[in-house]
């Protein structure tokens, strides 16, 4: 099966220096896994079913990864998937127990900002540290103040201002288009460990 490419943090986001000799796990990898992992976990066999060209394990990090061994893995790759779950605290805790280092990928506040936050099933606010080097501070979605705001005309508006696009030449709509592409590396949050994942978690 031939891999489909997208454009995703695995592409944009620049990553620490990954010996052949290391192990690579990719947690919740979707359609479009990182390349260079040569394990693919996640929790729906679904997801996991179509990517079976490569060693795949089903297991769940809001369980604790039950059944990998500790620091298991060399390396591990986290993106758009701690924002997600219920405990960041303890996820974290699991991924530094499976592994030596690696790097976590969120969208920033900012980013489920701009889309009227459309996604729903986020519980969590991702802002980068001011502090270099810093972690990341996660703050519990406060659904009081957001589902007032959530409007889905406002919402599929958006995405489509910055995302898909139209087929007729409107300069703003390009200009949204290109602004969008060429940021949104600066819109994720992104962070990279070594021995373990020590977070910011506000609520």
């Amino acid at each position: 099966m031939t891999e489909v490419l997208a454009w995703g943090p695995r592409d944009y986001v620049t990553k620490p220096e990954i010996p052949d000799s290391w192990l690579v796990a990719d947690v919740g990898p979707g359609a479009y896994p990182l390349k260079r992992a040569n394990v693919l976990i996640d929790r729906d066999p679904k997801i996991l079913e179509p990517l079976s060209q490569r060693r795949t394990i089903v297991c769940d990090i809001e369980r604790g990864f039950p059944g990998i061994p500790d620091k298991s893995f060399d390396y591990v790759w986290c993106s758009h998937v701690l924002e997600h779950v219920d405990s960041v605290t303890a996820c974290a805790a699991a991924l530094s127990r499976i592994a030596k280092s690696g790097t976590i990928v969120m969208p920033s506040a900012i980013k489920d900002g701009l889309f009227f936050f459309e996604e729903k099933a986020h519980q969590w606010h991702v802002l980068p540290n001011p502090l270099p080097l810093q972690p990341p501070i996660f703050v519990r979605h406060n659904r009081e103040f957001v589902y007032p705001l959530e409007d889905e005309t406002c919402q599929s508006a958006m995405c489509f201002l910055f995302r898909t696009g139209s087929n007729h030449d409107c300069t703003v709509e390009r200009n949204l288009r290109a602004w969008y592409q060429s940021h949104e590396a600066a819109l994720d949050v992104v962070y990279h460990w070594t021995d373990n994942l020590n977070l910011i978690v506000i609520g």
